[in-house]
C-alpha cells in the first residue's frame, strides 16, 4: 500500500476510504511528530491536508519521495507552492465543491444583515413580540450590490442576486467580459455606490487590509 501523510482529519467517510487503500500516517496524533517523519521520510509519497493546515516547505523537504500535495478545500493559501513546483511536487485542491455553498451562505448572510433574522429569531423566541413591534429595516430587492472579486464565487453569488433584482457592480483585478454585470476598476467607489458589499476574494497576503477604512467609509 501507498503511504501517505495526512496532516489533519478529515470526515469519518473520507477516512474510512483513505485507510482502506492507502498506509496513513496520522502527523496530528503522533506523540512525536518528528520521529514519526524521519522514521517514514523514505516512504511517504503524498501529503493529505486541509486548506487551513497546508503544507509547509519545510515539511515537504522532509519527504524526499513526495509526489503530491492533495488539499482537501480549494484553499492553497498554506501550501508552500514554489517550493512545491522547484522540486516537481504535484498540488491539487477542490474548487468547485463548494463554490455553490458558499455562495448559498453569502446571500443568507446578506439577508440576515439586512432583515435582522437573527434578532427577529430570538424577539419571537425571548416573548417580546407580545409588548411591542420590531423595528422595520431594509429590503433586498432592487438593492445595488457591489461584490469585491468576481470568481467563482462572486459570480454564484451575482447568479443569486440577479433573481433579487439587485443591481450588481463588482471590482476584481481583471474585468470579466462573460459577465453582465458593472466593472468598476475602483473599489473605493464600488463601495460608495454600493448599498450592501459582499466579499468572496481569497485569504492571504495579497488582499490583506484590501477592505480598509477608505472602503468602509
Amino acid at each position: 500500500m501507498t503511504d501517505i501523510l495526512m496532516t489533519g482529519p478529515y470526515p469519518a467517510w473520507d477516512m474510512e476510504d483513505l485507510e482502506a487503500k492507502y498506509q496513513v500516517h496520522k502527523l496530528w496524533e503522533a506523540a512525536d511528530k518528528d520521529a514519526l517523519l524521519a522514521g517514514k521520510a523514505d516512504a511517504i509519497r503524498a501529503i493529505a491536508t486541509r486548506g487551513e493546515l497546508g503544507a509547509s516547505a519545510a515539511l515537504m523537504a522532509r519527504l524526499p519521495k513526495l509526489e503530491i500535495v492533495s488539499c482537501y478545500g480549494v484553499g492553497t493559501d498554506a501550501i508552500d507552492l514554489g517550493h512545491a513546483r522547484a522540486n516537481g511536487i504535484r498540488v491539487t485542491n477542490t474548487p468547485d465543491v463548494l463554490t455553490e455553498d458558499v455562495a448559498d451562505i453569502g446571500i443568507g448572510l446578506l439577508l440576515s444583515v439586512a432583515r435582522n433574522i437573527p434578532q427577529a429569531d430570538a424577539y419571537v423566541r425571548n416573548g417580546s413580540w407580545t409588548k411591542a413591534n420590531m423595528q422595520l429595516v431594509t429590503r433586498v430587492c432592487g438593492k445595488k450590490l457591489g461584490i469585491v472579486g468576481m470568481g467563482r464565487v462572486g459570480a454564484a453569488v451575482a447568479k443569486r442576486a440577479s433573481a433579487f433584482d439587485c443591481a450588481i457592480s463588482y471590482y476584481d483585478i481583471n474585468r470579466r467580459g462573460d459577465l453582465p454585470y458593472a466593472y468598476v476598476g475602483d473599489l473605493v467607489d464600488l463601495a460608495r455606490d454600493s448599498e450592501f458589499l459582499i466579499v468572496t476574494l481569497a485569504g492571504g497576503e495579497s488582499t490583506k487590509d484590501i477592505i480598509n477604512a477608505s472602503v468602509l467609509e
